[in-house]
């Protein structure tokens, strides 16, 4: 699956990498150091490099320091 997020301020979703098992990490810091934020996530199936299907539902975390 290619795993995309939007953070607070990001215009669009960032293709943030492609998950071949589970658990995904996500291990980009904090956009400001010491403070939360909230993101949000969504994923899409890949066959051969190609994107398939829709994309799952979006889900919202708070990531905090």
């Amino acid at each position: 699956m290619n795993m995309y997020c939007q953070r607070d301020g990001d215009a669009s979703w960032v293709l943030i990498g492609r998950a071949n098992h589970s658990p995904f990490i996500d291990n980009r810091p904090l956009l400001q150091p010491g403070k939360a934020e909230l993101r949000r996530y969504t994923a899409v199936y890949v066959i051969h490099d190609k994107e398939i299907g829709q994309f799952s539902d979006t889900f919202e975390l708070s990531c905090a320091p």
